[in-house]
C-alpha cells in the first residue's frame, strides 16, 4: 500500500507525493492514487463487517446458541473497534500513520482467517472477532490522519468524501456478496477464510 502527501509539508516524513507533482493539476492526479487506496481500505472492512452478519445465524444453529450470546459476537466485535481508537492513535504518533494502518490491516485479515480456519468453538470464535475489530477499528483514525496530511485545507472535504464512499461501497459489497458465498462455500469457516483475502 503506497499512500503520500504533497510536497513542501513535513508532518511525517513515510508519506510524501513524488517530487513531479508539483503543478495543481499533476498534484491532484497524485492525490487520487492515495485517496482510492484509503477508500478501498473501507470497502474491505466494511465488506467484511456486513458479510458477517448473515454468518450469524449459522453460528447460532451450529453451536446452540441463544440470540443473546449470538449477539456477543457482533457486541465484541465493536467494543473492540471503539477501544482501540484512542491506543493506536498513540501509537501511530510514535511509529508512524501508514506502518500502523498497515500493520492493524494486517491484524484485522489474519484474525478473520484464524476465525475460519479454527473457529469451531464459540470461545475461539469471540477471540478472533475481538481481534479483527482491534484490526478495523485502527483504520479509522490512521487513515484521517493521512488524510490530513496529504491535503489541503481546500480539498479535505473532497478527499474525505472520496475516502468515505468506501464505507458505502463495503456495506453494499458485502451484501451483495455474502448470500452468494454462503450458496457456493461448504460451510461458514470457508466464508470467513475468503473475507480475509
Amino acid at each position: 500500500m503506497s499512500i503520500d502527501k504533497p510536497p513542501g509539508e513535513t508532518l511525517d516524513n513515510e508519506v510524501s507525493l513524488p517530487a513531479a507533482a508539483t503543478s495543481s493539476g499533476s498534484s491532484s492526479r497524485a492525490l487520487l492514487k492515495p485517496l482510492m487506496i484509503l477508500s478501498l481500505g473501507w470497502v474491505m472492512i466494511y465488506a467484511d463487517r456486513i458479510s458477517i452478519s448473515p454468518i450469524m445465524s449459522l453460528i447460532k444453529n451450529e453451536f446452540g446458541l441463544t440470540f443473546a450470546t449470538t449477539a456477543d459476537v457482533m457486541t465484541i466485535y465493536f467494543a473492540a473497534y471503539t477501544a482501540i481508537g484512542i491506543p493506536v492513535s498513540i501509537l501511530a504518533t510514535k511509529f508512524g500513520y501508514k506502518r500502523i494502518l498497515i500493520s492493524f490491516f494486517w491484524v484485522a485479515a489474519v484474525s478473520i482467517c484464524l476465525a475460519g480456519l479454527f473457529g469451531y468453538s464459540y470461545s475461539v470464535i469471540l477471540l478472533r472477532v475481538a481481534v479483527h475489530g482491534l484490526g478495523a477499528g485502527a483504520y479509522y483514525p490512521t487513515a484521517f490522519r493521512i488524510c490530513t496530511q496529504l491535503t489541503t485545507s481546500e480539498t479535505r472535504g473532497l478527499s474525505s468524501a472520496i475516502i468515505n464512499s468506501g464505507m458505502g461501497f463495503g456495506s453494499v459489497t458485502g451484501l451483495v456478496v455474502a448470500g452468494p458465498i454462503l450458496t457456493v462455500m461448504p460451510n461458514w469457516q470457508s466464508v470467513l477464510v475468503l473475507l480475509s483475502l
